[in-house]
């Protein structure tokens, strides 16, 4: 409830109503306690949170946080920004719907060493800037840097925060250079 201070102020108030036996009468016992600070420090938090999560949103980079699960799919996506929406055409929900090694791997031979990969990150060995082609919603193959962190959750669960980037046109232009200096190279009249 808000109720007004003795100077005048609109004060937050959490109120507590308990009915109790008085000299033989049921009376209302009424108690109110200012909750400014509790309220104060809930929009701090708010705050922090939207704050937050609007950085994650507005990465360039795609940014998800994903953990282990019984049984299939195998991986389950806590979060999952945009980027990586545009990245590989799937939602989060699609992603743990369909899963994250039977989506974007469709060959079994790479969704196995993707698997042992995973294994092996939550061990301590981190991805720093490797090279996975993936495949997207449209069928088209993309080459991803990924980049992994392990976060140690509550109970002692092991979740992996990603990021990734599309790395496919940078990748393409400079197989293109590569291949116009080699060019260049074996045709020493062409000027």
């Amino acid at each position: 409830s808000r109720h007004r201070a003795k100077d005048g102020r609109i004060i937050p108030v959490e109120v507590t109503v308990n009915y109790i036996e008085f000299d033989g009468k049921e009376v209302n016992c009424v108690s109110a306690r200012d909750i400014s600070k509790r309220k104060r420090a809930e929009e701090a938090l708010k705050s922090q949170v939207a704050f937050r999560e609007g950085i994650i949103e507005c990465a360039a980079d795609g940014i998800c946080v994903c953990h282990d699960t019984p049984g299939y799919p195998n991986v389950s996506f806590t979060v999952w920004n945009n980027r990586m929406t545009e990245i590989t055409g799937y939602s989060m929900d699609e992603i743990n719907r369909n899963g994250w090694y039977q989506t974007v791997y469709p060959d079994p031979d790479v969704q196995d060493r993707a698997r042992d990969r995973m294994d092996r990150m939550r061990q301590g060995d981190n991805l720093k800037g490797e090279d996975w082609e993936i495949t997207r919603s449209d069928g088209v193959k993309r080459l991803v840097s990924i980049s992994t962190s392990v976060i140690q959750g509550e109970k002692g669960t092991v979740h992996v925060l990603a990021l990734i980037q599309d790395i496919t046109d940078r990748k393409r232009a400079e197989q293109t250079q590569a291949f116009m200096a080699m060019m260049l190279d074996v045709s020493p009249g062409f000027v």
